[in-house]
């Protein structure tokens, strides 16, 4: 990657160094003139100098010659290659703590600027399925999605880092600037103090309902069998069920008839078969004495 060069203040800029080298080095000495040129003293009326002090003066002259020739050559190295430096005025542009979408490479071409006290969202911004490449300018982890609300394949940027998106390009639809990059690929801190949260993904992803009341029925093609985790914020044990009104059971070989599945006050979960995706109804209950049981659930 190439370093980028900021000049101090109240100093002369590069590209102006540059361009008094280049005019110099076009009216500089030509190169014959180097190996003959010597000094002409003009005759004056004083008593003439003796010989060999004109040949000594002529040296210095000689020598400061060749040094400015030497700088203005090194000078014009430098500024061959400070000048093809590849340009990253798109990323500088995103100011800090934001996490910035562009729809060109390398930062380039239109941008969205998400700070860092944001929605986790960008649906309906106009630029769902439109990011190519990504500036994270905070101290945090960015998350990129490509569904909204958290879900789908996930992609992560460090702090700090920028360049063109690897697996979603063209299909981020929704964001979260995260503590750690672990915590990219959870969403159960949506879930608010007092609620009762369901998420249509596993790890708290996706689509969320958060509620501090009893459902007797999840409405079908929306909630209904497609509950695949849950988050409970309340002080009470949260009991599901497979069918509405609170009713119906599950069968697992080798175990038990499960009538309801039980998550405690404070616990997340991800469902596992045959719970993921067939629950239809949930109420909450004050906690049992035994947390082991599901007592308060059928009362």
């Amino acid at each position: 990657m190439a370093t980028r060069i900021r000049e101090p203040a109240g100093a002369p800029s590069t590209s102006s160094i540059c361009r008094l080298t280049m005019a110099h080095r076009s009216a500089s000495v030509p190169m014959g003139l180097l190996k003959t040129a010597s000094v002409v003293t003009p005759v004056v009326s004083a008593p003439a100098f003796p010989v060999r002090h004109l040949l000594t003066d002529s040296r210095p002259v000689k020598i400061n010659i060749l040094r400015g020739s030497l700088v203005v050559g090194a000078l014009a190295l430098l500024c061959s290659v400070l000048f093809a430096l590849p340009a990253n005025a798109a990323y500088e542009s995103c100011e800090k703590p934001s996490l910035c979408l562009y729809d060109g490479v390398g930062g380039t071409g239109g941008s969205l600027r998400l700070p860092l006290d944001g929605t986790a969202t960008v649906t309906g911004s106009g630029w769902d399925n439109k990011a190519v490449s990504v500036y994270n300018n905070t101290h945090l982890w960015g998350c990129v999605y490509a569904n909204t609300y958290l879900g789908g394949t996930v992609e992560t940027i460090p702090p700090g880092g920028d360049g063109d998106l690897k697996t979603l390009v063209r299909e981020v639809t929704s964001h979260k600037l995260a503590p750690s990059q672990g915590a990219c690929f959870t969403g159960y801190e949506r879930c608010g103090t007092g609620q009762l949260c369901i998420f249509k993904e596993p790890n708290g992803r996706g689509g969320m309902y958060g509620t501090p009341n009893d459902h007797a029925g999840y409405l079908a093609g929306v909630w209904a069998d497609n509950v695949r985790s849950v988050m409970n914020r309340t002080e009470k044990t949260a009991c599901f069920f497979n069918d509405a009104s609170w009713s119906g059971e599950w069968t697992q070989t080798g175990q038990p008839v499960a009538k309801a599945y039980k998550v405690n006050a404070g616990d997340t979960t991800s469902l596992t078969a045959p719970f993921d995706r067939s629950i239809q109804s949930h109420r909450l209950r004050t906690p049992d004495a035994d947390p082991a049981t599901d007592k308060e659930c059928l009362s």
